[in-house]
């Protein structure tokens, strides 16, 4: 994805940010799937000392 973060919010000097985002989803059980996701984002308008940052989540998912 890209994003043109607002130079309202972040000041003048805002670059454009980029993510790559990968996630799989894993059937664990008939009623039970997790999906592990990862984000990598690159120029972060919100951190703009690192030139990338990784954003690491879990999501679960339960059938009853």
């Amino acid at each position: 994805g890209w994003a043109e973060p607002s130079s309202e919010t972040f000041g003048q000097d805002v670059r454009d940010e980029t993510v790559l985002e990968t996630s799989y989803r894993v059937q664990l059980f008939n009623s039970l799937q997790i999906t592990p996701d990862v984000q990598a984002i690159f120029n972060p308008a919100n951190n703009p000392e690192e030139s990338t940052t990784w954003v690491f989540g879990l999501r679960g998912i339960l059938t009853l």
